[in-house]
């Protein structure tokens, strides 16, 4: 069996009370063990009294009260590590924001920018690595020849997709996002009737090979960069449709609470596209020049979360979802530029978050609304260009 380990993994460390938009809050459901259970309830007075009380026996899970954890003190941190140690934490609060996943003979481990503390890590200026390392099959391991074909399949994908991605750290943005996009939109259509072809996932990957091709694709692509009235056209098109469709009435809400002058500026350049065009103009110089590897890391991280999966319909049902959200985040993004002149880093993370927690894990209905629209958005000859005209890269 391979493990595949983002290099994230053995980084991460919680920050608790410090944690601008802290795991402890939201609908999330903390499950129990039955041992974990158990060893609560042996805990002496007080202490027992405290814990006990904020759990649910029947669903043996941790009460939300107000949208957050019962045990969740004012300050942000969490009572049973104030008085009991990291060590009394259940399984579910401790690993979070990593996740493991099993896809035919393949493990991957790696850590969720449902947290902001991981998602600031995409604006570092250095690439994401993983480790390769063969492990002992378990009872995990799927046994179904055909979904193993699938999975070995998309994980050679992937595998070529991150080389490109690693060619030239932080250059050739537009050209990385261009080559993927084309890779991606026809595995779509050789996966929409549930098939798996992969002398023709060769050829196409073949395509791309050899330094000379992919320096000229990268070439002619990069010419894209400075059309950044193109770039803002084409995201204010898409901004005003999805308004209309309600998909950013999911999304806003968030930012009325968080930070309400966010939402000031989306309704000005909503009902001015001069200003918004003019304004994009300067934050995407800006946003490129402080964070040029931010697509690239965005892409290889979705990549690694959202490309494995048992459904071959689903692969392009997951870009979608991942296209309009980097999108989004460059829209509140360049809301925060607009009121300050500057982006800081731990408040960018706090809104990656927040979006990836919306977009990601804001329910089926959300996911099936942006993935029809962007569906719409992408069909036709002029698909991967009307896409590409979507990131700021």
């Amino acid at each position: 069996m391979k493990q595949i380990i983002m290099e994230w993994v053995a980084d991460f460390s919680c920050p608790g009370g410090d944690c601008g938009l802290t795991c402890c809050t939201g609908d999330w459901r903390i499950i129990l063990k039955d041992e974990e259970i158990e060893k609560y309830d042996s805990l002496p007075g007080e202490i027992r009294e405290t814990i006990c009380s904020a759990i649910d026996f029947d669903k043996k899970e941790l009460k939300n009260h107000n949208g957050k954890c019962s045990l969740l003190d004012e300050d942000g941190y969490c009572k049973i590590v104030r008085m009991c140690g990291e060590e009394l934490l259940s399984f579910t609060c401790t690993f979070f924001p990593r996740i493991d996943k099993v896809f035919g003979n393949i493990e991957q481990i790696g850590v969720e920018i449902l947290c902001p503390l991981v998602a600031k890590r995409l604006l570092e200026n250095e690439a994401i690595r993983y480790f390769e390392t063969e492990v002992e099959d378990d009872e995990r391991v799927t046994a179904d020849d055909v979904q193993m074909t699938y999975c070995n399949i998309l994980a050679y994908i992937r595998g070529c997709l991150w080389e490109i991605l690693e060619y030239l750290p932080g250059k050739y943005g537009t050209g990385k996002v261009c080559i993927l996009l084309n890779i991606l939109l026809k595995l779509q259509e050789i996966f929409k009737d549930g098939n798996v072809d992969s002398e023709m996932i060769e050829r196409i990957l073949d395509s791309y090979s050899g330094e000379t091709v992919v320096n000229s694709f990268f070439e002619n692509c990069e010419l894209m960069k400075g059309m950044y009235a193109q770039h803002a056209n084409a995201i204010h098109n898409v901004f005003l449709e999805t308004n209309a469709n309600s998909i950013l009435g999911d999304v806003l809400p968030l930012f009325k609470k968080y930070r309400p002058e966010l939402i000031d500026n989306l309704v000005v350049w909503l009902n001015n596209k001069e200003l918004f065009i003019s304004d994009y103009k300067e934050y995407a110089r800006y946003f490129t020049d402080k964070y040029p590897m931010f697509t690239e890391k965005f892409l290889n991280y979705s990549l690694f979360i959202s490309m494995m999966g048992y459904d071959p319909t689903m692969l392009n049902r997951r870009m979608y979802v991942r296209i309009y959200e980097q999108m989004i985040i460059h829209l509140t993004t360049m809301s925060l530029w607009k009121n300050s002149g500057e982006i800081d880093d731990k408040e960018m993370g706090i809104i990656i978050s927040m979006i990836d927690r919306t977009c990601i894990n804001g329910g089926e209905k959300i996911i099936d609304r942006i993935y029809e629209y962007m569906k719409s958005y992408s069909d036709g000859k002029d698909g991967v260009m009307n896409l590409l005209l979507l990131f700021t890269a």
